[in-house]
């Protein structure tokens, strides 16, 4: 009704000057006449008193939300500084008036004279520096945000050589270079936040993690998240235009007024969700005080109560113990492993269904039944088994078990010792498993990579066999044209020497196809490591291998082809970490462990190495990093093979210098060597 007061008053008005004439108004045109201008002169008036007829212009930065920003349904601004703005203004008696521009316009603005002051700018901008600034009590936290779920950045101790987003002219950009992280600089939250989601850093530093999770939520960039505590509290400022001593002073008094009456408080939790200001005791405890006292009093009747009832609940307490005793027994019973229960000697005092089942155990005085079948060949292998359980409190077993003379299994053992009420000394529980079938599916995984070396190798192969037939026909052609030249001779040898070596990598190629068993007879690790280079040399055009370090004889007992697939298998994995180019060293020793004679060799490559989260990984069955172009077979079955021959295989890498696989075995001296004195061996007190 207002509105359309002043709207009849303004059209009276213009046309009253556009006709310079009298004009003639009806008796309800006259009455909405006088009643708009009433209108007018006192919403004047009001406005006047109200404000002291002096404006407010005030500059908030655009798009920062929850600081200033505005919605898809109005065009007036919101947020925090929007709110304060118009508290300031109602206590200082003036009418605000907000300016939303970039950052630069804003600081020109505030230098001619424009702005009164700018709210939300930030602490440590250079463009404001020996201007007016009042700092509020409020405050944006400083976050880190990833992208990636596999990505745990939680501090700034987590930057190490990690790439890190942060805005143009942060200075915490100094901070993300101390910390060994690398920086990449972003114009805006919004630039940040798409090279985030699309993976080109590991994290970003943001200085208001809640304008970056409010942008994140508007670009639909879900994967985004949190991670870790606030890095830096950055306070919301004034800064103020000069020559405004008086302004300054009327803000800070305003400022103080508005916290000490608690509106600040409000303005905190409804747009940042948590209460800094410190509340009176009574008021912050006292419905934490009434329970204490209700659950004292509740307690009180219930102890009343319990006391009470105290023998019906010993009588229920003692049938839930006999029906827990009975379904554990019942659970001891149907476990599909053995489960025994032995005391010191090793005699059986319990055993389970599948452990009588296994070794045959039809009356209760056959307690030497599970000593008879694990001994094998006179060891005590129960004896040893028990004596670490009893060191150490726990040992696992890996032992062959004979239950009955002709049949043989492989079980895997767990035993460690507990206390018995009625028995003085303590008991020992040992839990076997049947592994045979995991052993058995073991061997085949290994002939699975041997047929997989196969596949990988089949292109070299037929290279290799295809440049030297292409020799032999260009050499006959000559021979063919100059039957009477001396040449003939030279090239008929060329034509010989490359069918002999297109035979001898066919056969070489056979060889490791075929399956068999394991032969040990006495072997050279070093010729194995140079037959299995000149095997790959033709995927090594620019690959160095440096053999300075490689004794001429590291002598051991083993199978040749075996060791020849695992040797293969680690020349491979460094061609591949290299991508074909840098330098393989190989190096051998001889050395004392236990005064006993051990060889070393170790296959080191220049490529980038191995994570050290993968570590642990690298020797599991499948596990692999060169997606469809691997089985992840490869160093698990060469590891097997090693454990085979009595020897191990273990890996060591550091980040960008490479890797190195060191396989460890027993050395194979003649007489002859073993009377000499041990010039070239080392001792190797460490492993």
């Amino acid at each position: 009704m207002l509105k359309q007061l002043l709207c009849f008053a303004e059209t009276l008005l213009l046309r009253a000057l556009q006709s310079k004439t009298k004009i003639c108004l009806s008796a309800g045109e006259r009455w909405k006449l006088v009643l708009s201008v009433l209108f007018f002169l006192c919403a004047t008036l009001h406005t006047s008193a109200a404000f002291g007829g002096e404006r407010l212009l005030i500059g908030i930065p655009r798009s920062l939300p929850p600081l200033a920003f505005f919605n898809n349904h109005s065009n007036s601004p919101r947020g925090l500084c929007v709110d304060l703005s118009v508290m300031l203004g109602a206590k200082l008696k003036r009418e605000v008036r907000f300016i939303s521009a970039s950052p630069e316009e804003l600081s020109r603005r505030l230098n001619d004279g424009t702005l009164d002051f700018i709210i939300g700018a930030p602490l440590n901008d250079v463009s404001y520096h020996g201007r007016v600034t009042l700092i509020t009590p409020f405050g944006l936290n400083r976050r880190i945000l990833v992208s990636a779920p596999e990505t745990h950045i939680t501090c700034e101790q987590d930057f190490q050589n990690q790439r890190i987003l942060v805005l143009k002219d942060d200075p915490f950009l100094d901070t993300v270079s101390q910390n060994g992280g690398i920086p990449l600089i972003s114009s805006s939250y919004r630039s940040a936040l798409q090279r985030l989601s699309m993976h080109e850093a590991a994290a970003f530093v943001a200085p208001s993690g809640e304008v970056a999770s409010y942008i994140a939520q508007q670009m639909n960039l879900y994967d985004v998240k949190l991670m870790g505590l606030s890095l830096e509290r950055i306070p919301v400022t004034l800064v103020l235009g000069p020559d405004s001593p008086e302004l300054a002073a009327d803000l800070t008094n305003a400022l103080a007024h508005l916290e000490n009456s608690g509106k600040l408080t409000l303005l905190r939790e409804k747009w940042l969700g948590n209460t800094l200001a410190p509340e009176p005791f009574w008021e912050t405890y006292k419905g934490h005080i009434l329970a204490i006292l209700a659950g004292l009093l509740l307690l009180t009747l219930l102890a009343v109560a319990w006391i009470v009832t105290l023998r019906s609940q010993i009588r229920l307490t003692r049938q839930k113990l006999r029906s827990s005793e009975r379904r554990y027994r019942e659970l001891f019973e149907m476990s599909p492993d053995m489960m025994l229960v032995v005391d010191a000697d090793g005699d059986i005092v319990l055993a389970n269904k599948a452990a009588k089942l296994i070794l045959r155990l039809d009356t209760d005085s056959e307690k030497q039944a599970l000593k008879q079948a694990l001994c094998d060949r006179g060891n005590d292998c129960l004896g040893m088994m028990l004596d670490q359980a009893g060191k150490h409190n726990f040992t696992r077993e890996e032992v062959l078990l004979h239950p009955v003379p002709d049949e043989q299994r492989t079980m895997e053992f767990i035993v460690f010792p507990f206390s018995s009420p009625d028995r003085e000394q303590p008991l020992l529980c040992c839990i076997g498993r049947d592994i045979t079938e995991r052993r058995q599916l073991e061997k085949e995984l290994i002939e699975m990579e041997r047929l997989a070396v196969i596949g990988k190798m089949a292109a070299g192969i037929a290279h290799e066999i295809n440049n030297p037939l292409g020799i032999i026909l260009a050499n006959t052609d000559v021979a063919k044209e100059e039957s009477s030249d001396p040449m003939m001779r030279h090239l008929l040898e060329t034509i010989q020497r490359n069918v002999e070596r297109a035979a001898a990598t066919t056969r070489r190629l056979l060889n490791i196809a075929m399956p068999q068993t394991i032969c040990l007879t006495p072997q050279n690790a070093a010729d194995i490591v140079r037959d299995a280079l000149s095997f790959l040399r033709p995927q090594m055009k620019e690959v160095q291998a440096n053999l300075s370090g490689l004794p001429e004889n590291l002598p051991l007992r083993g199978d040749r082809i075996l060791l020849e697939q695992v040797c293969i298998n680690l020349l491979l994995n460094a061609l591949t970490s290299m991508q074909g180019k840098g330098t393989i060293t190989i190096q051998g020793e001889v050395f004392k462990r236990s005064k006993q004679t051990w060889g070393r060799l170790t296959i080191s490559d220049s490529g980038p190495g191995i994570p050290p989260e993968n570590m642990d990984k690298i020797f599991e069955p499948f596990f692999t990093t060169k997606g469809s172009q691997g089985f992840g077979l490869g160093l698990f079955c060469s590891r097997r093979i090693m454990e085979a021959h009595g020897g191990v295989l273990t890996a060591s890498s550091a980040p960008g210098n490479g890797a190195s696989m060191i396989l460890e075995f027993p050395c194979e001296l003649d007489k002859e060597a073993d009377d000499k004195p041990m010039e070239n061996i080392s001792s190797d007190s460490a492993a």
